[in-house]
Parts: C-alpha cells; structure tokens; sequence
C-alpha cells in the first residue's frame, strides 16, 4: 500500500495543481486504504499479428 500511494504522490507537479494525486494525497491515510484496497483490470481481446510487409507499394 505504501508504494501504491508513493507512485501517485510522486507526480507532484500533478499534486500541486490539485488534479486527481493532489486529491488522493489530502485523503486520511484510512480513506487512502480503502481507495487503493481494490485493483480492476479490463481484459483486451487479444491483437493478432498482421503479417508482414515483403514488397514496397505505391
């Protein structure tokens, strides 16, 4: 949780202008907890590979 928190206070030109770091960093360190307690992810379909270019075109 420490490093969580220290990745976003680290952006302090970001804290001082009072975007989102700023807000978190006047948080009480519970409410800080309970924010970055829980992680999402949103899983991308996979990309697949276009097959490469042999010849130059016009």
């Amino acid at each position: 949780m420490e490093q969580k928190t220290a990745a976003v206070l680290a952006h302090r030109s970001e804290v001082t202008r009072g975007a989102l770091p700023g807000l978190i960093a006047g948080l009480p360190p519970d409410a800080r907890q309970r924010l970055f307690a829980t992680e999402r992810y949103i899983r991308h379909a996979t990309i697949t590979a276009v097959s490469a270019q042999t010849e130059l075109t016009a």
